[in-house]
């Protein structure tokens, strides 16, 4: 049995394969159906994505690289490494056969999953910001169409952004205290936000304005 520190688990599509990291330890894969230790990779990012068919896992080497590999044979098939800044987010599209990345400094980009061409590119900017933005907790909807973020100069303060229409739809104070993180319901219509004020609520998306408050 392989020990480990776990920051981050996730199953594969199919429910077969089960993926873990750690701080500083490997990104390993194991069978879900008898435990079996099956691959690690030597990088210690923070971030995982399986394709759809569960053939390929997205993951970070390091904080300014990222990378896809093939889970049968270990092969790295691709790296992205054009950042201006820590990775604070990666996401696969395959719908749209695509990466979207997100940086420290609110730079998101979309880059090809074929040949890991950059498509385009979007800078978050708000009327309120000073010098350049910091992005450190982010959160994207299963839809892939909205994202939250948490300025980390403003870290009791929730944006949400459309990445179709690249506009802020809104942005509201939400905790006393820092916001540790955030979470998408399934359906895209939820947000959920964790504080360290010892408090969880959860946003409807659509309307954005009272939250029901899930601490009591």
């Amino acid at each position: 049995m392989v020990q480990q520190i776990v920051d981050e688990a996730l199953f594969s599509p199919d429910g077969m394969l089960l993926a873990m990291r750690g701080r500083q330890q490997p990104v390993r894969i194991f069978r879900v159906s008898d435990g079996e230790f099956l691959r690690e990779w030597k990088v210690f990012g923070q971030f995982l994505d399986f394709t759809k068919d569960s053939k390929k896992l997205l993951m970070t080497m390091h904080s300014r690289k990222l990378g896809v590999w093939d889970i049968h044979s270990g092969q790295d098939l691709m790296e992205l490494s054009a950042f201006d800044s820590p990775l604070t987010g990666a996401w696969l599209q395959e719908n749209a056969n695509r990466i979207l990345t997100m940086t420290q400094k609110g730079v998101i980009q979309y880059w090809d999953l074929d040949d890991g061409e950059s498509l385009s590119k979007l800078e978050l900017r708000t009327s309120e910001s000073q010098g350049d933005p910091d992005y450190r907790v982010v959160a994207l909807s299963p839809d892939k169409r909205l994202l939250a973020t948490i300025p980390h100069d403003n870290p009791q303060f929730i944006e949400l952004w459309d990445l179709h229409t690249r506009e802020r739809l809104a942005g509201v104070r939400a905790h006393q205290l820092s916001i540790s993180a955030l979470a998408f319901s399934p359906d895209s219509r939820w947000l959920a936000t964790a504080s360290n004020d010892a408090t969880i609520k959860a946003w409807p998306v659509g309307l954005f304005v009272q939250p029901l408050d899930t601490s009591r």
